[in-house]
């Protein structure tokens, strides 16, 4: 059995990048479709939305600090994980009035 390494040389932290987007896309298409089809009883989605595309961010982001020294690929990544952290606030302000 293969182990996952993050390593800066290893493909396997792409592997997981790729599939994690495959994965959270899928779902996040799954949520808003579901969340469109009866807005009044599907409104406790919205936060799991949120939290998808805050996790999207979140990963992206490290993706970003991970990648070369170059000062551009760090600020973006500083952005993303600043957006995350935006969207996981809004997850759980959303979670607080949705869910209460």
């Amino acid at each position: 059995m293969s182990q996952i390494q993050f390593g800066r040389n290893s493909r396997s932290f792409e592997k997981f990048y790729d599939w994690f987007h495959i994965g959270a896309c899928v779902i996040a298409v799954l949520l808003a479709a579901v969340s469109f089809l009866d807005p009044e009883h599907s409104m406790k989605l919205f936060p799991l939305i949120f939290l998808d595309a805050a996790a999207l961010n979140g990963v992206l982001a490290f993706a970003r600090f991970r990648g070369d020294a170059r000062n551009t690929h760090r600020m973006s990544g500083l952005a993303f994980a600043l957006l995350g952290l935006i969207l996981l606030a809004l997850a759980f302000v959303c979670g607080k009035v949705v869910w209460a």
